[in-house]
């Protein structure tokens, strides 16, 4: 599981990527 900094990381990395790569970094993150 990813704790609420995780997961604000992983947000923060998605917004500056492409969608389709910040869905792959969410599933991943959901998936752990």
């Amino acid at each position: 599981m990813i704790d609420a900094a995780g997961r604000i990381r992983y947000s923060t990395v998605g917004a500056s990527t492409e969608p389709g790569l910040r869905l792959r970094l969410w599933a991943a993150g959901r998936g752990d």
